[in-house]
């Protein structure tokens, strides 16, 4: 059996008389003893106030952990789909490069077949005679060197 190691004695009143405390039974006189007793339950009652406050910190803890690890992850997807999304843009300017740059190469294969079937020795620099094809190669042109087509004349 273990020993006991706090006891009190009671008056008829109900208010301690005596504490025996440890091994070798300290004792204590009525005052002390009661002095003891309700210091004793003012920091049990403490104790219950900060364990509830304990308790209520860890839910709040939990709490917060779990809107932190859903807001991590609703961070790392949103990344996630931007770098796909920008990936996916990356490719399709590539794509466009790739078109444009075909697209120019037409052109000025289209060039040379009109600049040589419109038989107008013409500097492009300087105003072109006033033929139909000839004005209209004027326009085109132009036109390219706005787009920014080099071509020979």
């Amino acid at each position: 059996m273990a020993e006991e190691l706090f006891r009190v004695e009671y008056d008829s009143d109900g208010m301690p008389k005596r504490m025996h405390i440890g091994k070798y039974g300290i004792k204590l006189d009525q005052e002390d003893a009661q002095r003891i007793f309700d210091e004793y339950f003012d920091m049990r009652d403490t104790v219950d106030i900060m364990r509830d406050e304990n308790a209520k910190l860890k839910n709040q803890n939990k709490w917060l952990r779990k809107a932190y690890t859903a807001l991590r992850e609703t961070r790392e997807q949103e990344f996630a789909k931007s770098c796909e999304a920008a990936t996916n843009s990356m490719g399709q300017i590539g794509t466009l490069r790739d078109k444009n740059a075909e697209l120019r190469e037409l052109v000025k294969d289209m060039w040379q077949t009109i600049s040589k079937d419109d038989g107008c020795g013409w500097d492009m620099d300087e105003n072109c005679c006033t033929s139909d094809e000839c004005t209209v190669s004027c326009k085109y042109w132009y036109r390219m060197k706005e787009l920014g087509i080099e071509v020979d004349v």
